[in-house]
C-alpha cells in the first residue's frame, strides 16, 4: 500500500494497518488515516469499539499483550487483534462486576455517605455507574459476537449468565488465560445462584429505581445430592487465580479496586458455604 492510499476506497482494516505501520515516521499522517477509518459509515461492532476507544498512539501499547502471549489468537489483522484484546479485557471486567453484584447486595446501597472514598471497590457498583456499565456491557457483547470464535463464545456466555444465570463454556487451552478467567467467573456466578437460589431483579417500575438491583438469598435448609455436588464444584471454582487480588494491576485504580471487591466477594461465598455446611450438619444431628 502507498502512503497516499485512497481513504474513500480503502477499508477500515487497511487504513488502520497502514496507520500503525507509518506511525513511527509519520505521526500526523497516521493520525489522519486512523481518523478516516473511524469515520467510515460501515463498521462492524468490534471495529467501531476499537476506533472509538483509542487513537493510533494508544494502539501499539494495547497490542503488547498479543505479542507476549503464547496463545494463538484467532485474528491477525491489527484492528481485529486490538478488538479481541479490548473485548476480552472488558468481558472479564463485566464478569467480575456481575460476580460481586451477585454476592454482595450491600454494594448497591447508595445511601452510604462514604461510598466514594471506599477502598474496596464498592463505588464501582453504585446506581450512578450502573446505567453506564449496562450500555458498555451491551457494546462489548455485540463486539464480541462480531469477532466470532472463542471471543464470541465468551460474549454469548456473559449475556446468558447475566440474563438467565446459566453458563455452558467448554474447557480452553491452558495458554488462553483470559478465557479461563472468564469461564471461572461465569461458572461461579451460575453455581452461586444455584446453591443459594439467588436472583438479580432489575427493577423497572415507577416505584423502584430502574438502576437498582436487589439480591435475594434463600439458602436451602438441607441440600439434596445434586446441590451437594454444586457446593463442592463451587468451592473448587473459587480456587481459581482470577479470584485473587493481584499485587499490582498496572497502576490502574479501577482494576485494583475491582480485584479487591472480587476477592472480598469470594471470601464471603466461602464463609457462606462453610456456614451452610455447618447448618446442614446440625439439621442431620
Amino acid at each position: 500500500m502507498s502512503w497516499h492510499i485512497s481513504t474513500f476506497s480503502a477499508s477500515a482494516v487497511d487504513l488502520t494497518t497502514l496507520a500503525l505501520i507509518i506511525r513511527p515516521v509519520a505521526g500526523s499522517r497516521a493520525s489522519y488515516l486512523w481518523e478516516q477509518a473511524r469515520r467510515k459509515e460501515i463498521l462492524r461492532p468490534h471495529e467501531k469499539l476499537v476506533l472509538g476507544s483509542m487513537d493510533v498512539c494508544e494502539a501499539p501499547a494495547s497490542m503488547q499483550k498479543w505479542r507476549r502471549t503464547d496463545f494463538r489468537w484467532e485474528h491477525h489483522t491489527p484492528l481485529a487483534v486490538l478488538a479481541e484484546t479490548l473485548v476480552r479485557r472488558n468481558i472479564k471486567k463485566h464478569a467480575q462486576l456481575l460476580f460481586v453484584q451477585s454476592v454482595d447486595k450491600t454494594l448497591h446501597d447508595d445511601n452510604s455517605s462514604d461510598i466514594d472514598e471506599s477502598t474496596d471497590g464498592r463505588y464501582l457498583l453504585t446506581a450512578g455507574t450502573e446505567a453506564e456499565s449496562e450500555v458498555e456491557r451491551l457494546q462489548i457483547i455485540q463486539a464480541g459476537k462480531s469477532l466470532g470464535g472463542s471471543t464470541a463464545d465468551l460474549a454469548i456466555a456473559l449475556e446468558k449468565v447475566w440474563d438467565l444465570g446459566t453458563c455452558e463454556l467448554p474447557e480452553a487451552s491452558r495458554f488462553d488465560t483470559d478465557y479461563q478467567d472468564v469461564r471461572a467467573l461465569l461458572t461461579a456466578i451460575a453455581l452461586y445462584r444455584e446453591v443459594f437460589r439467588t436472583s438479580l431483579v432489575h427493577a423497572g417500575t415507577a416505584e423502584c429505581d430502574a438502576l437498582s438491583i436487589s439480591v435475594i438469598l434463600t439458602p436451602p435448609s438441607s441440600p439434596p445430592p445434586k446441590d451437594a455436588q454444586a457446593h463442592q464444584t463451587l468451592r473448587k471454582v473459587l480456587g481459581a487465580s482470577v479470584f485473587e487480588m493481584l499485587p499490582d494491576a498496572g497502576g490502574d485504580q479501577e482494576l485494583d479496586s475491582l480485584g479487591m471487591a472480587v476477592e472480598n466477594a469470594r471470601d464471603s461465598v466461602v464463609d457462606m458455604l462453610v456456614d451452610l455446611r455447618a447448618a446442614n450438619r446440625r439439621v442431620h444431628f
